[in-house]
């Protein structure tokens, strides 16, 4: 694009090149942003408390629903008092 200028010069401007660089420009300042103020914590930190019998009772949790899910959802089968009983143990 070519505009005037205060003195009534032509003069180039490149949009495309402008907001690339000012892209670039924020990007930067939201990953340093980031470095700075955003906490970082190693795995499981939140979860000091988290065993592997319950590493056991959550994978039993997760077959029994998708064992249910397979099975129709239905609440009249052995399927769904097995995966409600695991439910309630490991909630």
């Amino acid at each position: 694009m070519i505009f005037n200028d205060a003195n009534n010069r032509s003069t180039s401007f490149d949009a495309a090149l402008h907001i690339d660089t000012l892209y670039d420009a924020l990007i930067n300042i939201l990953r340093v942003g980031d470095q700075a103020f955003v906490p970082r914590a190693k795995i499981f930190f939140y979860k000091f408390w988290w065993t592997e019998e319950l590493d056991l009772l959550k994978q039993n949790s997760m077959d029994s629903s998708k064992l249910w899910k397979e099975a129709g959802k239905s609440r009249s089968r052995p399927i769904f008092y097995k995966a409600t009983i695991i439910q309630i143990i490991v909630s």
